[in-house]
């Protein structure tokens, strides 16, 4: 019985440490689609962001 309350605790912690990592990387979006000057943040993608460096690689 006390097993299973460690499982769902574990299950819980990585919940909530799941939860702030993707706010972080939400903020982190908008605060460099902010200073991109896109405000609703439509163009600045992942895949335009590495698109971009591919092509500074490659160049």
């Amino acid at each position: 019985m006390n097993d299973t309350k460690e499982k769902k605790s574990r299950v819980n912690a990585w919940l909530v440490i799941g939860a702030v990592v993707l706010i972080v990387l939400l903020i982190i979006w908008l605060t460099f689609s902010e200073m991109a000057g896109d405000e609703n943040g439509t163009e600045l993608t992942l895949l335009n962001a590495a698109t971009s460096v591919a092509q500074n690689l490659l160049t």
